[in-house]
Parts: C-alpha cells; sequence; structure tokens
C-alpha cells in the first residue's frame, strides 16, 4: 500500500519481499542505488532484532541509502517507537502508512534538492 501512495507522488517505489531472496545483494539487483530502503515489520511487539539484522546487511551492500523502519504495531507508543529506532539502526520510524509516505516524500524531495545542486 505505500508503494502505491508513493507513486501517486510521483516517487518510484520497488517492492520486494525479504522471503523470495536468499540475498541482500539479489534485492538491491532492480533498485542498486537506491537512497531510501524501507523495511516493514508486522511482527509482534518484541524487540526486533532480525530487523537490525536486514538493515545491516543492506547497509553494507547499498552505503549510500538510509532506511526507515515501519513497526505498524506500535502506534500510540511513542517511547518505545524511539527506542527501537535506535535499537535497530534506522534513520527514520513509522507507524503508519500517512507518517512513512510523509517521511519518503521529504527524503525523496532533500536527495533531488541535493542531486539538483550539484550539477
Amino acid at each position: 500500500m505505500l508503494a502505491q501512495i508513493l507513486e501517486k507522488r510521483a516517487i518510484k517505489a520497488v517492492v520486494q519481499s525479504i522471503e523470495t531472496s536468499r540475498t541482500i545483494k539479489n534485492l538491491l539487483v532492480d533498485v542498486p542505488d537506491a537512497q531510501l530502503v524501507c523495511l516493514s515489520y508486522f511482527g509482534s511487539a518484541d524487540k526486533p532484532a532480525h530487523v537490525r539484522y536486514q538493515i545491516r546487511r543492506f547497509k553494507r551492500a547499498s552505503p549510500q541509502a538510509r532506511f526507515l523502519a515501519c513497526f505498524w504495531m506500535l502506534d500510540g507508543d511513542s517511547a518505545k517507537v524511539e527506542n527501537w529506532k535506535v535499537a535497530v539502526g534506522a534513520d527514520f520510524v513509522a507507524t503508519s502508512l500517512d507518517r512513512a509516505a510523509q517521511i519518503c516524500t521529504q527524503e525523496m524531495r532533500e536527495v533531488f534538492d541535493r542531486s539538483s545542486n550539484t550539477r
């Protein structure tokens, strides 16, 4: 759903499932220069160690990217959201589609502005 929202805002979004690929490198084949990687977590309210692990793997494969961790089940628990952001090493965190879309839109606007200034 987030990808559909972003595409309506003229932001290219590629959806890839971690389960469909054996390696992070394979996941990044279609988007080797991704500026923002969004990880979506629907798990329980336990600490998501595997999200931290995935972000570390993505950072090695795509060091220019920033990371948005979406913890859909933590809506309304701002202290836990901030703790998890730090724990997983994300640059941003969202608990709603609206907030995730806002972060993506703002980040892509800044990426565009930076690239325009370097030309």
